[in-house]
């Protein structure tokens, strides 16, 4: 993103589109602070509501939210492996329209 910046990588995937918003499938192959937020923020296409990284207010979603949500974590611990996986949040379908 810029030449102080340190070395990431986000892979991303794109699950659906609307006029307006895209639902995207990322997945992180670094793991930098606020990775996601400053790549898609360098790309012109900020996270829906994030307006610390250029995104505009949207009432749709909470006030203290964006719409980036970890929906699947997995990784092994002492040989033992571990799932976690949860539902997208409800206001990203109003904004999906889905």
């Amino acid at each position: 993103v810029n030449k102080t910046g340190i070395y990431a990588i986000t892979k991303f995937e794109s699950v659906k589109n609307t006029e307006k918003n895209s639902l995207l499938k990322l997945g992180l192959v670094t793991g930098r602070n606020h990775q996601i937020r400053a790549h898609l923020e360098h790309l012109k296409t900020p996270i829906v509501n994030d307006i610390l990284y250029g995104a505009e207010r949207n009432n749709n979603v909470p006030e203290n939210a964006i719409c980036l949500q970890s929906y699947y974590l997995s990784f092994t611990v002492n040989d033992e492996n571990f799932e976690f996986e949860i539902d997208i949040p409800d206001y990203f379908s109003s904004i999906m329209n889905m």
